[in-house]
């Protein structure tokens, strides 16, 4: 293996570890509390090692953001309806400890967050939901992606039971006129 592909595969082993770190504050205690010794400790690395790697939790946690959109549509696998797939969706961010931990201990920033994102304003981020719904076979434009996007932050707010969950995923596929059957 060449140098600079060692070097790729540390720095992807590294910011892992910071991430899985960082994963594990945000559960615990709120944002402002987390220093980067602090993330060094909870991530099994040298301080200095940290500190290289990223420039402030602030930094830390766009990283994670990036993250937890990559696990957003993975949650909603490839296969079922599209009701299904929201379903899975909602209950990922209904259930996610660290959203969880993050609207526990993080309230006025988890609800900027979420204002942020039911809007939308983000060109990169409307596209990439609309992105989503086109993997999913619904004709989806950029209200259809926000108003989804919406939808689905409201559960982050109140998580409600799984069966409130379901009804609602296979309510909101209806009417956006989609076929709900597997």
């Amino acid at each position: 293996m060449s140098t600079s592909r060692t070097k790729t595969a540390r720095t992807a082993k590294t910011e892992a570890a910071i991430i899985e770190g960082l994963s594990n504050l945000v559960i615990k205690v709120p944002v402002a509390k987390i220093s980067l010794s602090e993330l060094a400790k909870q991530s099994g690395l040298t301080r200095s090692t940290v500190y290289n790697q990223i420039t402030s939790i602030s930094n830390a946690l766009s990283i994670l953001a990036e993250k937890m959109w990559i696990e957003t549509e993975e949650q909603a696998g490839a296969n079922g309806s599209v009701a299904t797939k929201i379903l899975r969706v909602i209950d990922w961010v209904a259930t996610d400890p660290r959203i969880q931990g993050f609207r526990k201990h993080n309230p006025e920033l988890f609800q900027e967050t979420v204002a942020q994102i039911s809007r939308l304003d983000d060109d990169i981020m409307a596209n990439r939901v609309t992105e989503i719904l086109m993997r999913w076979s619904v004709a989806a434009d950029i209200d259809t992606a926000t108003t989804l996007t919406r939808w689905i932050a409201t559960w982050a707010i109140e998580p409600g039971s799984a069966r409130e969950r379901e009804s609602a995923s296979e309510l909101f596929a209806k009417l956006l006129l989609l076929d709900i059957e597997s």
